[in-house]
């Protein structure tokens, strides 16, 4: 896998807007402004993800330029270790697009983002991988953010999920990826069996601290459930059963067996919270204890629904005094 030869002639750019060229020559102050200062490419990568202009600008100015691709890449993959699920959808939206862009260097990039590899320094130029900011030079993958994020933060490792099985399945150099290099390979299969779990894990297992909004009825969506826990919706299973799909390897293993907690002819979506409600609390043993009674206390008999009190029993004491105040007098 090796990046475009520098001598070698540039693929026309195809996101020109004027006529498939260019408009005019641009002054070399403006080119500085706007290929060599950070802050104005992070003010475009901000709005990229609501601002159509914005996203074909970013587009014209990473075709074939390894330098913005260092930065861009550097500058999303930082922001997505930073936010959280609010946030993060629209940066990753944003990254899919710049891994999608078919030039020379889209190899490199999708090593960037899935395997951490660094942009090369084809020009011996000072390497870019990091920003005036101080960014860490060595970029963190998109495993990487999940392995971090599935034990404190199952959302955003589901997006991490959701990133990639878009990749892998509209991208054919990702694909490809994904075929042949062993390490992509394994991490994979340990992502997918993590997303399997979550999905069949049972409702007693929640905890305590899970946030259920019964105003809100039925979550249909984990992009827009609040939380930090996966919502176990049809569209998250869409998502294992295309995950699976794309490493046939792991159908004859366990990932894709049943779930013991919800029947398959069953639509998730179609199952009440009261029940599941109901469930939990009849499988969650009772820690109280009997309280032990007085010696002269009643007892409570249990019959059905009803309840009845009986007398406590009397002691030999008892009933000598008993005996004796009923005794007739001689």
């Amino acid at each position: 896998m090796f990046p475009r030869i520098p001598d070698t002639e540039l693929l026309p750019n195809p996101y020109y807007t004027h006529d498939n060229g260019p408009i005019c020559s641009m002054p070399q102050q403006l080119a500085d402004m706007i290929y060599k200062r950070d802050i104005f490419l992070k003010k475009i990568i901000e709005d990229s993800g609501s601002c159509e202009e914005s996203l074909r600008l970013l587009r014209f100015l990473l075709w074939e330029n390894s330098d913005i691709t260092s930065i861009v890449l550097n500058e999303i993959i930082t922001l997505l270790a930073m936010y959280h699920t609010y946030d993060f959808r629209g940066h990753l939206d944003v990254l899919y697009m710049v891994l999608t862009i078919e030039d020379s260097w889209q190899e490199v990039r999708l090593l960037y983002t899935i395997k951490g590899i660094p942009m090369p320094n084809v020009n011996n130029l000072p390497a870019t991988t990091t920003t005036n900011c101080g960014y860490e030079s060595t970029p963190q993958s998109l495993f990487d953010m999940f392995s971090k994020s599935k034990s404190t933060y199952q959302k955003k490792a589901y997006h991490c999920i959701k990133t990639l099985v878009q990749l892998f399945s509209n991208c054919q150099k990702a694909h490809h990826i994904l075929k042949t290099d062993t390490d992509i390979k394994q991490r994979w299969s340990q992502a997918v069996r993590w997303l399997h779990e979550q999905l069949e894990r049972s409702y007693n297992n929640i905890p305590s601290n899970y946030p259920y909004y019964p105003s809100q009825g039925p979550v249909t969506s984990n992009d827009m459930s609040q939380g930090y826990f996966i919502e176990r919706t049809q569209s998250a299973r869409s998502l294992l059963d295309k995950a699976v799909e794309l490493y046939p390897e792991m159908e004859n293993e366990d990932v894709g067996s049943n779930s013991d907690d919800l029947e398959d002819d069953e639509p998730m979506e179609n199952i009440s919270p009261n029940v599941v409600i109901k469930n939990v609390a009849s499988n969650v043993p009772s820690k109280m204890t009997p309280t032990p009674r007085r010696p002269n206390s009643p007892s409570i008999v249990n019959s059905g629904l009803n309840q009845r009190i009986s007398p406590a029993p009397t002691t030999p004491i008892q009933q000598n005094k008993t005996m004796h105040h009923h005794q007739p007098r001689s």
